[in-house]
């Protein structure tokens, strides 16, 4: 009887420690995932050949199909649940587009309390808006408007604006070992997230400080100053404005190099745009994206906007209808190029010999994804998604799986 009573008390404790470690993770899963396993076969040679492939391969894999209007040609585990890794990004992707259009540009402010003259008496204030791809040359030719402008020494303060973005620090479900940007609204891009990963959101603030001065002296501008952040008065104008990149030039970039520091930017200003207040949670941001991706008619899990995130899961049939759906806002030649290919330099460079490929890709430890448009050899365009989870190789060999799959994809459709 004693020994059944601590069974009992031992299996109260673990569902209660398990749910308080867990309670975001494991509490919140889709609630409606399918369990039909049925393969469209819509084409059954190829799946077929593309089942034979799979059942020799000790993980998790998931195929979809769709020729360009949205129709089932195969499905295999189409509906089950995946981690999606970078194909996170076609999600941000979308969002953006849909939310601003590919003409949006993103803007960085500086505002004086005096006009322009060669001693400045009065403070600077510098206020960044959320510029996902605002480089160091960039950077210092906006703050060359100052010297333009007839300035050579500030005796006033400068002062640093970070406060646009709500949500600040890492993801949720980020792993700790994984070179990770930090996130500010006033932020300088940089093609190595790894200088990131041991820095924390302050520091990464002090080096936009540093960096700011270093570029005034070098520019010729003799700061005499103090420094310190606060948020611009709602009264003042800015005098100096600097406009990124068109959005279109953006999404290209990131998607062609797998940016996290561009699509995490990006994510977090989506969430300020759709004002989700100040003390919202992860399981908020998930029903937003639900919400705002209402046409999946499918639940699934977005908690950032990189594919950093374990939390994150999606279905193959998913990925292939947020495709269609961008074909549908932009055109599918506008979609194309905001893919990338094997003969662009970028992730997929140089990963398969034919020109009728446009794809995002992704990975994350274990899992492998990669997602786009296929166009046939008769000219048919086909939207197709294949993920790849747990797996136990060397990720090198499931790279070269995914090739295989697409060129017996290739091979197969007409």
């Amino acid at each position: 009887m004693k020994i059944k009573v601590f069974i009992l008390i031992s299996l109260i404790l673990s569902i209660l420690i398990f749910s308080a470690t867990g309670e975001f993770y494991y509490n919140y899963k889709p609630k409606n995932e399918s369990t039909d396993i049925t393969n469209v076969l819509a084409n059954e040679d190829l799946l077929n050949r593309l089942e034979e492939i799979i059942e020799k391969n000790n993980y998790f894999i998931g195929i979809d199909i769709d020729d360009i209007k949205g129709n089932d040609v195969v499905s295999i585990n189409s509906e089950k649940y995946f981690r999606p890794a970078s194909l996170t990004k076609l999600i941000t992707t979308y969002l953006s587009i849909d939310e601003f259009g590919l003409d949006k540009n993103f803007y960085t402010y500086i505002y004086l309390e005096e006009t322009p003259k060669s001693q400045l008496n009065s403070n600077v204030y510098i206020q960044g808006k959320g510029d996902p791809f605002l480089t160091v040359e960039e950077y210092k030719s906006f703050l060359n408007k100052l010297k333009l402008s007839g300035v050579d020494t500030i005796y006033g303060d400068l002062i640093f604006d970070f406060t646009y973005f709500k949500k600040v620090g890492y993801g949720e479900g980020w792993i700790w070992n994984d070179p990770q940007p930090q996130i500010l609204p006033l932020n300088i891009w940089t093609n190595n997230n790894a200088i990131s990963k041991e820095t924390t959101y302050e520091s990464q603030k002090d080096r936009i400080k540093y960096l700011t001065v270093y570029l005034l002296n070098d520019l010729g501008i003799n700061f005499q100053g103090e420094i310190y952040e606060d948020k611009v008065p709602e009264n003042y104008n800015p005098f100096f404005t600097n406009s990124s990149e068109k959005l279109e030039s953006i999404l290209e970039f990131m998607n062609r190099e797998s940016d996290n520091f561009i699509s995490e930017h990006l994510f977090r200003y989506l969430l300020n745009e759709w004002d989700m207040g100040m003390n919202y949670s992860y399981k908020d941001i998930i029903n937003k994206i639900n919400e705002k991706i209402e046409f999946i008619n499918k639940e699934f899990i977005i908690t950032d906007g990189t594919g950093l995130s374990t939390y994150n899961l999606v279905t193959p049939s998913i990925m292939n209808k947020i495709i269609l759906k961008i074909v549908d806002e932009v055109s599918l030649e506008k979609t194309k190029y905001l893919l990338t290919t094997s003969f662009e330099k970028g992730v997929f460079y140089n990963r398969y010999n034919k020109s009728n490929l446009w794809v995002k890709t992704g990975t994350l430890f274990t899992d492998s994804a990669i997602s786009g448009i296929l166009e046939s050899s008769n000219n048919n365009f086909y939207i197709f998604t294949i993920l790849i989870n747990n797996s136990v190789q060397d990720m090198n060999d499931i790279k070269d799986l995914e090739i295989k799959l697409i060129e017996i994809i290739y091979k197969y459709l007409n």
